[in-house]
């Protein structure tokens, strides 16, 4: 008895830590943004667009993020 009790017990924890350990919904993404003249972009707000697509490159977009982040003071 004390054995299945012990069972379920690692069951119920296994399904529990399954549920916590999953990956956050989120893509992290770093660049670096350049001017035509190679110069880099720096303190100013630029728009970018994440598509996921599905299929190949042409096919229908199945996620869409769209940020403005301003750009860091590092060169």
């Amino acid at each position: 008895m004390k054995t299945l009790k012990t069972l379920i017990t690692l069951f119920i924890l296994t399904i529990c830590y399954t549920g916590f350990s999953q990956a956050p919904q989120k893509i992290n993404y770093q660049a670096v943004l350049r001017a035509t003249d190679n110069s880099l972009i720096s303190n100013q707000s630029v728009g970018m667009q994440i598509s996921v697509l599905q299929g190949n490159a042409n096919g229908t977009a199945v996620y869409v993020e769209t940020q403005a982040p301003v750009t860091s003071n590092e060169a």
